[in-house]
């Protein structure tokens, strides 16, 4: 079995989010997956890997983070505080429900 560093499950979503860096500097993304620790997303052009960020769901939730990883228009945010499977699941689920932004 090959080695896997990830450290919760992904799940794949299609959700715009508003990413802010340290300077105030917003950009829109779209993630395309979520875990309990960071999303995946596409559009991370502007960000450089470590950067700081505030990370802004449609359904409201606000959670800060830093960019982990770019490459090309793809990209990685991990969460500063992980979410608990509740808030996961909760989040999930209003996302499937709402407009986007």
């Amino acid at each position: 079995m090959p080695f896997n560093s990830r450290k919760s499950d992904r799940h794949v979503i299609a959700a715009d989010i508003r990413v802010t860096d340290e300077r105030g500097n917003r950009t829109d993304l779209v993630a395309v997956d979520m875990s309990r620790t960071g999303l995946g997303t596409d559009g991370l052009i502007q960000l450089k890997a470590g950067q700081s960020v505030t990370i802004e769901l449609p359904d409201g939730t606000v959670k800060h983070g830093s960019t982990v990883w770019r490459e090309d228009f793809s990209g990685g945010l991990l969460f500063d505080q992980e979410m608990t499977e509740q808030e996961l699941h909760r989040t999930m689920r209003s996302l499937a429900s709402r407009q986007q932004f």
